[in-house]
């Protein structure tokens, strides 16, 4: 019952009483008046900190260590005074040495970190953290063993700031890739939005374990009251990333951030497949293209900002979206034998973003009956420059010559009679060929009315030669 604190007060040396009540040892505190504030002055028991946060707090308790609790007429075992001791305490940043349960003689964050200086030291510790100060399991045993599963799981995933919001959603037509439905997540802050699509609903844990391991592992995580996503795998999950995991109030899908953003990925992948007229198996395609757009494109809600940068801090490249989804291209085949090309023809599906660089595209190959192509990852990959035969085109030779401007790389020519003479009592004309915007329809007509035309000559006329 006689445990004291000492402190030296203008040289002298003072005792506080500590209260032991056969548990722990207390000190008695209250909250100053304000004429107490006002008239008394301040002893620092603890080194004064410029700033408190919680971080300074706990680590100011290491420097307890160096303090003297003793009891009335014990003796130091050191040779240094007592009043030496204390001085050194007071004077003792708190950010110096870092103590835990186990270590007794604290971290050295000076000698670890490169010998910075004490304001470069203060500002590290402050911005970052220390979850694993305490000894790994391999540091506590005597007889090593190698470990099996990863050791302080929070921080393998990297943490991404905010909420995300998570639902799933159905689809009326089976995918070529036998899905069926989608499970969405939307980062709230900066809107950017993350798919998987998944051949039955029960699959949503994967998805969420995808979204972990390839965007980040965010603050908390809201979803609906279905069984799957508040099951058990969902909180085992959020369990060992350290998130909260939070639900809906039921029948309120206003509150779901991914609700509204569902409906917009919906309208946009049935317009973008309406434009390229492909077919509706290949909607699982389609909609990861449409995501990928969506994260790029800048938003005004952002300050005109990209999901992309607002989540990860750096200004996107859009040159990889070079083809629009089910564009005719064509893409390098090495395994093709002389004299077959080695230029094949394919429809463009999207952006191949875990093989190679940012320049791989996946390829369907071009067959009669689409289902029986196949996708190819190919880095090799050039618009399509290959006409087909007007003739068997299903549209007619008027709507094709309208539409030559899709075929940019190539020049549609017509033969037209430049010059006509007499031989033999004969008209014989001569034909050039002449690019088809500068044909004339008039002349055009007139020239395929002239019956004195060689029938070789004549069945000329009418022919689209491409150069």
């Amino acid at each position: 019952g006689r445990q004291n604190i000492e402190i030296i007060h203008d040289g002298v040396i003072k005792h506080i009483p500590l209260v032991f009540n056969r548990d722990i040892i207390k000190l008695m505190l209250r909250e100053p008046t304000e004429e107490e504030l006002a008239t008394l002055g301040v002893v620092w028991i603890l080194p004064a900190m410029m700033v408190h946060t919680p971080q300074s707090i706990r680590r100011s308790r290491s420097v307890l260590n160096n303090y003297h609790i003793q009891q009335h007429g014990s003796q130091s075992e050191s040779n240094v005074s007592r009043e030496e001791v204390l001085v050194q305490s007071l004077n003792t940043p708190p950010y110096i040495r870092v103590g835990n349960g186990h270590d007794k003689s604290g971290t050295n964050w000076k000698e670890l970190l490169g010998f910075p200086n004490e304001e470069v030291l203060e500002k590290t510790l402050g911005s970052t953290t220390q979850f694993c100060v305490e000894p790994v399991e391999m540091e506590r045993r005597e007889i090593p063993r190698q470990h099996r599963k990863k050791r302080l799981l929070l921080l393998h995933p990297r943490r991404i700031p905010g909420c995300v919001d998570t639902d799933t959603f159905f689809s009326s037509v089976k995918s070529i890739r036998g899905y069926k439905c989608v499970q969405l997540f939307v980062h709230v802050k900066s809107d950017y939005l993350f798919v998987r699509c998944m051949q039955r609903e029960s699959h949503s844990h994967g998805a969420y374990q995808d979204f972990i391991r390839e965007i980040g592992a965010p603050q908390m995580v809201i979803t609906d009251n279905s069984q799957t996503q508040t099951g058990k795998q969902w909180e085992a999950t959020s369990r060992k990333i350290m998130t909260k995991q939070r639900r809906f109030a039921p029948y309120n899908q206003n509150q779901n951030k991914a609700e509204r953003r569902i409906q917009d990925a919906k309208h946009k992948t049935m317009l973008v497949m309406y434009h390229a007229h492909a077919p509706l198996e290949f909607w699982c395609y389609a909609l990861i293209h449409v995501i990928d757009c969506l994260n790029y494109t800048a938003k005004k809600a952002l300050g005109w900002r990209t999901s992309y940068e607002i989540l990860n801090g750096e200004t996107p490249d859009i040159s990889a979206l070079r083809f629009s989804f089910w564009q005719r291209v064509e893409y390098f085949d090495p395994s093709a034998r002389f004299p077959d090309s080695q230029w094949k023809e394919g429809h463009f599906l999207g952006i191949a973003w875990h093989s190679g660089d940012q320049f791989t595209f996946k390829i369907w190959t071009h067959h009669d009956n689409v289902k029986d192509g196949r996708e190819l990852i190919r880095n090799i990959v050039r618009p399509c420059r290959r006409i087909t035969n007007p003739v068997e085109s299903p549209v007619d030779q008027e709507n094709l010559l309208v539409d030559r401007d899709n075929y940019s790389m190539f020049k549609f020519q017509h033969l037209v009679p430049s010059r006509k003479r007499q031989r033999n009592n004969k008209q014989v004309f001569t034909y050039k060929l002449q690019d088809v915007r500068e044909i004339d329809p008039d002349e055009d007509a007139d020239s395929s009315d002239n019956n004195n035309v060689e029938e070789s000559q004549h069945n000329d006329i009418d022919t689209i030669v491409p150069t």
